[in-house]
Protein backbone atom coordinates (compact mmCIF):
# COMPACT_ATOMS: atom_id res chain seq x y z
CA UNK A 1 0.00 0.00 0.00
CA UNK A 2 0.94 3.62 -0.46
CA UNK A 3 0.75 6.22 1.84
CA UNK A 4 -2.25 7.87 -0.03
CA UNK A 5 -4.34 4.38 0.25
CA UNK A 6 -3.25 3.90 3.86
CA UNK A 7 -4.50 7.61 4.43
CA UNK A 8 -7.64 7.45 2.90
CA UNK A 9 -8.21 3.51 4.90
CA UNK A 10 -7.26 5.56 7.97
CA UNK A 11 -9.81 8.59 7.60
CA UNK A 12 -12.46 5.73 6.21
CA UNK A 13 -11.94 3.87 9.68
CA UNK A 14 -12.35 7.14 11.41
CA UNK A 15 -15.57 8.32 9.66
CA UNK A 16 -17.12 4.73 10.37
CA UNK A 17 -15.91 4.99 14.24
CA UNK A 18 -17.40 8.41 14.08
CA UNK A 19 -21.16 6.90 12.73
CA UNK A 20 -20.79 4.31 15.10
CA UNK A 21 -20.43 6.90 18.39
CA UNK A 22 -22.98 8.79 17.19
CA UNK A 23 -25.44 5.82 16.62
CA UNK A 24 -24.73 4.57 20.29
CA UNK A 25 -25.63 8.37 21.84
CA UNK A 26 -28.19 8.53 19.93
CA UNK A 27 -29.69 5.47 21.48
CA UNK A 28 -28.14 6.25 24.98
CA UNK A 29 -30.24 9.37 25.10
CA UNK A 30 -33.51 8.01 23.66
CA UNK A 31 -33.55 5.15 26.98
CA UNK A 32 -33.10 7.44 29.57
CA UNK A 33 -36.79 7.53 30.45
CA UNK A 34 -38.69 4.50 30.45
CA UNK A 35 -41.35 3.93 27.94
CA UNK A 36 -44.56 2.15 28.03
CA UNK A 37 -45.17 -1.10 27.40
CA UNK A 38 -44.85 -2.28 23.60
CA UNK A 39 -46.88 -3.37 20.80
CA UNK A 40 -46.30 -5.81 18.55
CA UNK A 41 -47.33 -6.00 15.58
CA UNK A 42 -47.35 -5.28 11.28
CA UNK A 43 -47.76 -1.27 10.62
CA UNK A 44 -51.19 -0.57 8.83
CA UNK A 45 -49.98 2.78 7.52
CA UNK A 46 -46.68 4.69 7.85
CA UNK A 47 -46.92 8.69 7.13
CA UNK A 48 -43.81 11.14 6.21
CA UNK A 49 -42.74 13.67 5.47
CA UNK A 50 -44.98 16.30 7.17
CA UNK A 51 -44.92 14.43 10.45
CA UNK A 52 -43.98 10.80 11.43
CA UNK A 53 -46.92 8.40 11.92
CA UNK A 54 -46.99 4.74 11.68
CA UNK A 55 -50.80 3.05 12.37
CA UNK A 56 -51.06 -0.09 13.98
CA UNK A 57 -54.71 -1.47 15.70
CA UNK A 58 -55.67 1.94 14.93
CA UNK A 59 -53.46 3.25 16.75
CA UNK A 60 -51.60 6.34 16.13
CA UNK A 61 -47.90 6.47 16.94
CA UNK A 62 -45.88 9.62 16.45
CA UNK A 63 -42.68 10.77 16.73
CA UNK A 64 -41.30 15.04 17.21
CA UNK A 65 -37.86 16.26 16.81
CA UNK A 66 -39.42 18.77 19.32
CA UNK A 67 -39.55 17.92 23.46
CA UNK A 68 -43.15 17.40 24.58
CA UNK A 69 -44.64 18.41 28.15
CA UNK A 70 -47.29 15.73 29.34
CA UNK A 71 -49.92 16.39 31.52
CA UNK A 72 -50.59 15.43 35.01
CA UNK A 73 -51.51 11.38 34.78
CA UNK A 74 -49.08 10.57 32.56
CA UNK A 75 -46.31 8.43 33.21
CA UNK A 76 -43.57 11.19 32.78
CA UNK A 77 -43.79 14.96 32.66
CA UNK A 78 -42.45 15.15 29.12
CA UNK A 79 -41.12 13.34 25.91
CA UNK A 80 -37.57 13.37 24.84
CA UNK A 81 -37.42 15.05 21.30
CA UNK A 82 -36.21 12.67 18.49
CA UNK A 83 -33.30 13.45 15.97
CA UNK A 84 -34.47 13.85 11.94
CA UNK A 85 -31.91 11.14 11.64
CA UNK A 86 -33.80 8.82 13.98
CA UNK A 87 -36.96 9.77 12.86
CA UNK A 88 -35.74 8.66 9.22
CA UNK A 89 -34.80 5.59 10.46
CA UNK A 90 -37.54 4.87 11.84
CA UNK A 91 -39.81 5.72 8.75
CA UNK A 92 -37.47 3.20 6.83
CA UNK A 93 -38.03 0.37 9.31
CA UNK A 94 -41.55 0.81 9.74
CA UNK A 95 -41.73 1.08 5.27
CA UNK A 96 -39.82 -2.02 5.52
CA UNK A 97 -42.41 -3.75 7.63
CA UNK A 98 -45.37 -2.10 6.05
CA UNK A 99 -44.21 -3.70 1.92
CA UNK A 100 -42.53 -7.09 3.28
CA UNK A 101 -45.22 -7.69 5.54
CA UNK A 102 -43.26 -7.93 8.66
CA UNK A 103 -43.75 -7.38 12.38
CA UNK A 104 -42.14 -4.59 14.18
CA UNK A 105 -42.05 -3.78 18.10
CA UNK A 106 -43.19 -0.50 18.70
CA UNK A 107 -41.64 1.22 22.45
CA UNK A 108 -43.56 4.03 22.84
CA UNK A 109 -44.19 6.53 25.94
CA UNK A 110 -47.87 7.52 27.16
CA UNK A 111 -48.14 11.35 27.06
CA UNK A 112 -51.32 12.90 28.48
CA UNK A 113 -51.67 16.58 26.64
CA UNK A 114 -55.05 18.51 26.59
CA UNK A 115 -56.62 15.64 27.68
CA UNK A 116 -56.14 13.48 25.24
CA UNK A 117 -53.78 10.31 25.32
CA UNK A 118 -50.69 10.79 22.33
CA UNK A 119 -48.01 7.91 22.07
CA UNK A 120 -44.74 9.34 21.22
CA UNK A 121 -41.97 6.87 19.63
CA UNK A 122 -39.00 5.50 22.05
CA UNK A 123 -38.31 2.74 19.40
CA UNK A 124 -39.01 0.61 16.39
CA UNK A 125 -37.68 -2.86 16.12
CA UNK A 126 -37.86 -5.00 13.51
CA UNK A 127 -39.01 -8.69 13.86
CA UNK A 128 -37.46 -11.00 11.39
Amino acid sequence: MNKNTTKRASKSRLVLAAIAALGVTAMAGSAMAVPSVQAIGGPVQVEYPSFFMIQYQSINYVANTTTQSCSAGSTQSSVPAASIDTIRFWNSLAQSALLAGKNTIIYYYDCIQGGVTNKYLNDIVLIK
